[in-house]
């Protein structure tokens, strides 16, 4: 069974630098594994690829993720309000590197990172998410599982910006280049610390 979804929106910009931001997932520094995966989906449209690293002190991220093959530049987002970052924080790194940089789209990871700042970008410039992304079909057109898995989705959209979270297991991880990107600093201080949220400690069970 098969659909198709047609989404429209009233947002337009006009300098795109044809490239794809990668928002990479990290935890307590690191960088996160399915980074390659999505920087695999990230490759299927043909154009640069740039990843946005963020964190306290993002330099390790930075210098794992210039090596991965395909990335022509790192971008790192460095604050003391970015070791533990919100939701609303990295929507908000997130949104004005997007805006600043004139990129076509945002590719992060369909996991609970991804999931949660994706939709708070999504509602302030009126971009519909595309969510769950398996495969790329074509700059407008993609593939999403529906009904707990059991038919595929054919999600068509009209947005001049995509807003998109991919499935990282169904695409390869591609390979460490022998070439090493471009790092480059953005400064992300004037976007931080206006919303009443923060971090209170991180749980993890195994």
């Amino acid at each position: 069974m098969f659909s198709r979804q047609i989404s429209k929106t009233i947002l337009r910009t006009s300098h795109y630098n044809f490239s794809s931001l990668v928002v990479a997932e990290q935890f307590q520094g690191k960088l996160g594994d399915n980074t390659r995966s999505v920087v695999k989906a990230a490759s299927e449209f043909g154009e640069d690829i740039h990843i946005l690293v963020h964190g306290k002190d993002p330099e390790s991220q930075a210098s794992e993720a210039k090596k991965i093959s395909g990335v022509s530049k790192v971008l790192l987002a460095k604050h003391d309000d970015l070791e533990n970052a919100t939701a609303s924080d990295l929507a908000a790194v997130a949104q004005k590197v997007l805006k600043d940089g004139g990129y076509k789209r945002l590719i992060t990871p369909s996991t609970n990172f991804g999931k949660d700042f994706i939709p708070r970008i999504a509602g302030k410039i009126d971009v519909q998410p595309i969510t769950d992304v398996i495969k790329v079909e074509s700059e407008n057109v993609f593939h999403r599982p529906v009904y707990a898995g059991n038919a595929i989705s054919i999600v068509e959209s009209s947005d001049d910006i995509k807003l998109i979270t991919v499935r990282p297991t169904n695409f390869d991880p591609v390979e460490e280049g022998t070439d090493e990107a471009a790092t480059e600093d953005v400064d992300v201080s004037d976007c931080l610390g206006k919303v009443d949220a923060k971090w209170i400690e991180n749980i993890v069970q195994k």
